[in-house]
């Protein structure tokens, strides 16, 4: 008997029964944690760009993209902070003297920082046409609507 393809590649089968079942297993993958920001960029995924979901959930890459965006993410998230914080002079001088009036800021920085990273990162809103630009022909129909842009999420540019 001839051997099939997938033993000519090296594969081999278990007798179950009357059947013949190849011997599949998993690429093993390193242990990352995902986070928030995974979980959320998995969601996006899952819910808007269902092809690029299940392309890397097939090639059994899914888990180490999110992995990537989650520290991508993280550190991101952090530096923005600070920076707000730095910018809107939010000190540990303010800290001791109205703790209240620092947690507000802190609360709102956070909250922008966020925000930012969510919809600049994780996922494309659409973004609004501004009103001084022209548009070509049927294009300035759509002037002050939201476009969304063509993007390339899987390796985090647009």
């Amino acid at each position: 008997m001839e051997k099939t393809l997938f033993e000519q590649m090296g594969g081999t089968y278990t007798r179950q029964g009357d059947y013949l079942l190849p011997d599949l297993s998993l690429v093993p993958q390193e242990e990352r944690p995902i986070g928030v920001w995974g979980e959320r960029r998995r969601k996006y995924l899952k819910e808007h760009r269902r092809v690029l979901y299940y392309s890397l959930f097939t090639s059994g890459n899914l888990h180490s993209h999110l992995a990537d965006v989650e520290g991508q993410a993280q550190e991101m998230f952090e530096q923005l902070a600070k920076q707000m914080a730095e910018k809107q002079g939010v000190t540990e001088a303010l800290k001791a003297g109205d703790m209240m009036a620092w947690v507000r800021k802190m609360n709102n920085i956070r909250n922008a920082a966020e925000e930012a990273i969510y919809n600049d990162h994780l996922c494309v809103r659409g973004r609004a046409v501004p009103s001084g630009t022209a548009l070509p022909g049927p294009l300035a129909a759509l002037q002050g609507f939201y476009i969304s842009p063509i993007t390339d999420l899987t390796f985090g540019r647009y």
